[in-house]
């Protein structure tokens, strides 16, 4: 069996792994699609030696909950503006920063 005969063989299969974890299609495929490149790179010393059905459910499961993971220790900017500064607008703030830098500056680089 080639790599192309297998993603199309276990696609759905990998794909159903993933919507347990998520709701989102976006990241359904995104977490197929890294399952499906974390095999094209080891194709080689995988397919024959291990179940490949296996080793996909174990890899898709994983790659889901990296991705739980790096979701939960994301931060949004304006979450971090609004909690510094919840009575004005960040951007401005930001702004007059900026401006008081731009100031220090000589004249011909303002």
């Amino acid at each position: 069996m080639t790599f192309t005969k297998a993603y199309q063989k276990y696609y759905a299969y990998v794909f159903r792994i993933c919507k347990g974890f998520f709701t989102d299609e976006h990241i359904i495929r995104d977490a197929t699609q890294e399952t499906f490149f974390k095999l094209m790179l080891k194709w080689d010393s995988l397919y024959g030696k291990d179940s490949l059905n296996g080793w996909l459910r174990k890899t898709a499961s994983n790659v889901c909950l990296d991705i739980i993971r790096k979701q939960k220790n994301e931060v949004l900017l304006e979450d971090v503006c609004w909690a510094e500064y919840p009575e004005e607008d960040p951007g401005k703030l930001l702004l007059e920063e900026a401006k008081e830098i731009v100031k220090k500056f000589p004249a011909i680089y303002q």
